[in-house]
């Protein structure tokens, strides 16, 4: 037993002395971090140290409560735009898409879009008709008369193709 206590204490006391070492050796360490740096030069590092992590904090946090994802809805406009669908349609396939409870590009295939598609084709289609094809400047000639009318004589032709120029 008396062994056993003289034991035990020995062992306490290396312990001690290596709780001594890491002790001396952190005094070590700043000691040398110290003599690199003045005090207060070493103050002003620290300082930044500390606001460096903070602003680091800050921002991790910040870019967490950004949202930039793109609504589907959105991306399935673009889609239908690309489509040559005009805006009004894809309001109108908006509102019937929260009525009919889908997504926009479900209603593609609805009835009532396909006829506002037609339609809309068949106005257009007519807007166009209805714009004449370029005949030549009429400011040339004050006549009226044309180059390419039918029934020009020659020497008229020649004269409008002279004054043309």
């Amino acid at each position: 037993m008396a062994e056993q206590a003289h034991t035990e204490s020995t062992t306490t006391k290396e312990n001690s002395g290596e709780s001594k070492d890491t002790a001396q050796t952190g005094q070590t360490t700043e000691t040398t971090t110290e003599k690199m740096y003045s005090e207060k030069e070493f103050k002003q590092v620290l300082a930044r140290a500390h606001d460096a992590e903070e602003k680091l904090k800050n921002k991790a946090s910040t870019s967490d409560n950004t949202n930039t994802s793109i609504s589907e809805e959105a991306i399935d406009a673009k889609l239908l735009k690309g489509k040559g669908y005009s805006d009004a349609i894809i309001g109108e396939m908006k509102a019937l898409a929260k009525v009919r409870g889908k997504t926009l590009l479900d209603m593609e295939t609805d009835p009532i879009i396909i006829a506002l598609k037609s339609q809309e084709a068949a106005e257009t289609a007519k807007k166009q008709a209805a714009l004449r094809a370029s005949g030549g400047s009429d400011t040339a000639n004050e006549g009226g008369k044309k180059i390419n009318d039918p029934g020009l004589s020659e020497e008229d032709h020649k004269k409008l193709w002279k004054e043309q120029k």
